[in-house]
């Protein structure tokens, strides 16, 4: 960080280090002490765990890369189509036992309480039963040709597979069209779980700034949001597939709408995104609701609440969720329904932090969400789901634009109720629905079929945007849309070193409408911030994959869009040039990808990859761009981006590995730039190239404990309009970040996780943005244990309660945002919760 001109001035360097370091040095002293107890054997020697059989303690950011590699090229038997859903092993062993025309034997105990991650895909039968139990300890052999016979893994000195070390479960990504095993796809994947995001404090209060300590790449957002990105570009955020992004505004704040509870599954593909398109150039973070478990009804019921110690009282905020899933005939269902009322969030020193649209402190939320499959036979199914959120905000604190993130004066607030009936309650609410029909067995290809609707309303909490003007906005948007995926195996190579080819292909279409309006002090009136706009977009792909050599997977393909939209008149500030004429533009664009995979061993797979995705222009705002008078002036034609990567996974006994290497460059990335005098920013277009690196290392050295952590950076340049190469700044890449983890269960009821996450400071770029950002450190601690019953969990985030600023606000200190924005991260925040299965 520089200092600013005049008297007042940031702290040094070596002042802004140390309550970093300190931060750093309390952390894994820790870490070691929890080591140190985990060493100890207790008094009770009966009492300590002889495996950690159905304890996990690998880090949030596993994933697997076990043997199930690619279309079991060395196992016997032809491929067949299998669809078996996540959930109770034993329903699991079943369908596939039909599917296949086999006779499991096994003894029931054996399976009891065993969970599987399912298969799908085209595998042999033997193949798809590596995947079914991969995980669990179990293992088969083939008693006669139609007998197969389970047991429990024999390892290395005789033991059996529950006195070894806990295996990793099977991933796949749901995201990729059909499920996907992640060691078939050339990218760099993360896979969080249930356990992997209850680990995670943040997450239960924001899930997307709780992606950040998680996730190599993506960089920390603002305590009151701001556009995450990963690798430096715009991210697709999606739930069950179906994009949320508002389209004009990327990774605007419709990703705050997530209720963390709701999910128990989040899936991450760094790189460009050629498979789904529309404008991913960073990557997907798609958000999964719970499927149907098939079998007898089971229901789970969950209480918490979360608080700060800073003012317990006011900050209180119960929570409660209760599901039910289960089997009605061929009806597989889930079914939830959540609700929390949130009170205020207080700064580590105990004052209240702005209330936002993208916190919704003040409020309260009810979310319900479903899971519907019809078993048509054993090759269709009908299915639906539906999330819906709505949240009901009654603030009692607003930000002025007072900040100074040069002395580090915070933002300060004043009443909600000062503004009498100026503004209304802010509020908002989300649906999202989707109905599928898929079939194995369209002549000879398998289909999924899926229309989707999406409808968010906002009514965003008041701000002051320039003193005295305090706006308040309301926006509208709906999505309706359809995909068609064909899976048609290429039969004639079957005989062939290519046996397991297939090619996955087919079509999208969706339209999205947005609309907004505002509502600001009658004092300093003026109109609309954003256009209306509605999009109509279209695209055809097709991905071949084929395996070949037995240890090598190509896969390719190429996505071709086309997009038109229609822009609305609108009346703006005169900011930002006053009358704007519409009209319609348009444009269209071929997108490719390719990559390769090598399986050198059982334990090792290489990877390397070329993919696009488009830079599409922010359309609905160039507007603010005052030499922008009408549609016919804006040229939306996207930019690709080309991005390169190379990686590698490792899995061993007791250490898991990955590495990856990148660079992307496109020649007219879209970016913003905030309009001077005001909030509010406007699209620039310049060349850019990012480069970076990401490493996770997980090793469990001894049974009860695991450890690890991840490093990830980036680095940039960009070409002004005079042509000059200059760095890019910390709002559009992320700093060098490192995470670390230690995690011990001394029991098999009992687990603990004390987790650092340190983003360094980086410098501004006086061409761009003279003003860098200071480094960030948190402190969290999670623990599990069960109580009678039932399960109890507790998570502290912000552990040591330090202060940490918005680097948002620190980047554009010169400007209202800087001032508006100027705020702590949360201090210390409790999360607790008790849950039931019955």
């Amino acid at each position: 960080m520089q200092a600013s001109n005049g008297e007042q001035q940031g702290p040094s360097a070596a002042q802004a280090a140390t309550p970093d370091s300190l931060c750093v040095a309390r952390a894994f002293f820790c870490a070691f002490l929890l080591l140190g107890l985990a060493s100890a054997k207790p008094a009770g020697a009966d009492e300590w765990p002889s495996s950690l059989d159905g304890i996990e303690t690998s880090p949030s950011y596993r994933i697997d890369f076990s043997q199930y590699q690619i279309a079991q090229a060395g196992e016997a038997g032809p491929l067949q189509q299998f669809d078996i859903p996540a959930g109770d092993l034993q329903s699991a062993l079943l369908q596939f036992s039909e599917a296949v025309d086999l006779q499991l034997l096994y003894s029931a105990d054996l399976t009891a309480g065993l969970q599987t991650q399912g298969v799908r895909g085209s595998h042999t039968p033997e193949g798809a039963l590596r995947l079914l139990i991969a995980g669990t300890g179990l293992d088969f052999r083939f008693a006669n040709a139609n007998t197969v016979t389970l047991e429990r893994r024999v390892v290395e000195g005789g033991e059996t597979e529950g006195d070894g070390p806990a295996q990793l479960d099977p991933v796949t990504v749901t995201g990729a069209r059909f499920a996907t095993p992640v060691s078939e796809l050339p990218a760099a994947i993360t896979i969080l779980d249930q356990q992997d995001l209850d680990q995670q404090p943040t997450f239960q209060r924001d899930p997307v700034a709780g992606l950040a300590k998680a996730v190599p790449g993506y960089n920390f957002t603002s305590p009151l949001g701001s556009g995450a990105k990963l690798r430096g570009r715009e991210v697709s955020f999606r739930v069950n597939n179906i994009e949320v992004n508002q389209r004009f505004r990327p990774t605007g704040n419709a990703i705050f709408d997530l209720p963390p509870d709701a999910f128990n599954r989040v899936e991450v593909v760094r790189g460009a995104d050629a498979t789904f398109g529309f404008g991913a150039s960073g990557g997907a973070v798609n958000f999964r609701t719970p499927e149907p478990i098939p079998g007898e009804m089971q229901l789970t019921s969950t209480f918490g609440f979360m608080v700060q110690p800073t003012d317990i009282e006011d900050s209180i905020s119960p929570r409660a969720r209760q599901s039910v899933t289960g089997s009605l005939d061929s009806l597989d269902y889930w079914v939830e329904v959540g609700g929390s009322i949130n009170q205020t969030l207080f700064d580590p020193d105990g004052d209240p932090l702005p209330d936002s649209d993208e916190t919704f402190s003040n409020s309260d939320v009810i979310d319900f969400n479903t899971s519907l499959t019809w078993n048509l036979d054993e090759e269709q199914r009908l299915k639906t789901s539906h999330f819906f959120i709505r949240t009901f905000q009654d603030p009692e604190f607003i930000a002025v634009a007072d900040g100074d993130p040069d002395t580090n004066r915070k933002t300060s607030t004043v009443p909600f109720s000062d503004f009498g009936d100026a503004f209304e309650d802010p509020h908002r609410r989300q649906y999202i629905g989707t109905a599928s029909y898929e079939n194995d067995d369209v002549l000879g290809s398998r289909l999924d079929f899926t229309v989707f609707y999406q409808n968010r309303v906002l009514r965003q909490t008041p701000g002051e945007v320039a003193p005295p003007l305090f706006l308040q906005v309301r926006e509208e948007n709906s999505r309706v849309g359809a995909r068609v995926n064909f899976e048609t195996p290429i039969t004639f190579l079957d005989d062939s070193w290519f046996a397991g080819t297939s090619i996955t292909w087919g079509a999208d279409v969706q339209r999205f409408d947005y609309n907004a309006e505002e509502v600001s002090d009658p004092a300093v009136p003026f109109l609309f911030l954003v256009p209306e706009a509605e999009e109509t977009s279209g695209a055809g792909f097709a991905q071949l994959r084929v395996p070949f050599l037995e240890d090598f997977l190509f896969t390719g393909g190429v996505r071709y869009e086309d997009t038109v939209v229609d822009i609305g008149d609108a009346n703006l500030a005169p900011a930002f040039g006053g009358a704007f004429e519409g009209g319609r533009v348009s444009f269209d664009q071929p997108l490719f990808n390719a990559g390769l995979v090598y399986f050198a061993t059982d334990e090792i797979e290489l990877y390397a990859s070329f993919s696009q995705a488009a830079d599409i222009l922010d359309i609905a705002r160039a507007p603010r761009l005052t030499s922008i008078t009408s549609a016919d002036q804006i040229r939306p034609d996207p930019s690709t981006t080309d991005q390169y990567e190379v990686g590698f996974r490792g899995n061993w006994d007791r250490v898991q590995a990955t590495a990856a290497v990148f660079f992307s460059e496109s020649d007219r990335a879209s970016s913003f730039t905030v309009v001077p005098g005001t909030a509010f920013a406007a699209p620039v277009r310049r060349p850019q190239e990012i480069y970076g690196a990401e490493v996770t290392l997980d090793v469990q050295p001894w049974r009860p404990l695991g450890l690890g952590g991840t490093v990830s950076f980036s680095e940039g340049t960009t070409k002004l309009e005079d042509g000059e190469k200059v760095d890019l700044t910390a709002d559009e890449i992320q700093p060098l970040k490192l995470t670390g983890y230690v995690e011990v269960s001394p029991f098999s009821w009992w687990r603990s996780r004390l987790q650092v996450s340190h983003q360094f400071s980086s410098d501004g770029t006086p061409e761009l943005n003279e003003f860098g950002t200071d480094a960030l450190t948190f402190v969290d601690l999670y623990t599990q244990l069960d109580v009678g019953p039932g399960t109890f969990q507790l998570g502290v985030e912000n552990l040591f309660n330090t202060t940490e600023f918005n680097p948002t606000a620190q980047v554009n200190r010169n400007g209202v945002l800087g001032q508006v924005a100027n705020v702590p991260f949360p201090g210390t925040t409790i999360f607790a919760s008790y849950s039931i299965k019955w």
